[in-house]
């Protein structure tokens, strides 16, 4: 009882914690495809449920590579995050796809980084 009761409170302040970095994140439903435009590149996401973990796959294409796209695949559990980071050319700014699940929920949002010299 005390475990669930712990966990409970663990998933809720996850929640209420991200909630700041979901303002312009969009929520995914199972085996439904998203795009984001990452600027010189776009990103198709979706995602499975198998048992308690979801299997997100992502496609990224840069323009002008369109016979090279790039396929990666990650397990998320509640609470867990991943990055793909998508560069630009040395001088600008690359754009990072945040991949986010926060409990039953899967989010997807650009987010734009400074690249370090």
């Amino acid at each position: 009882m005390l475990k669930q009761i712990a966990l409970s409170l663990l998933i809720t302040g996850a929640a209420l914690g991200a909630s700041t970095v979901q303002a312009d994140a969009a929520q995914l439903k199972p085996l439904a495809a998203h795009i984001t435009d990452l600027g010189d590149a776009s990103a198709l996401t979706f995602y499975t449920v198998d048992k308690k973990d979801f299997r997100v796959e992502t496609v990224v294409q840069i323009k002008g590579h369109e016979d090279q796209p790039l396929r990666f695949a990650t397990t998320l559990r509640p609470g867990q995050s991943t990055i793909i980071s998508v560069p630009n050319s040395v001088a600008e700014r690359s754009v990072d796809l945040w991949i986010a699940r926060v409990g039953d929920r899967l989010l997807v949002s650009p987010r734009t980084t400074i690249a370090s010299n």
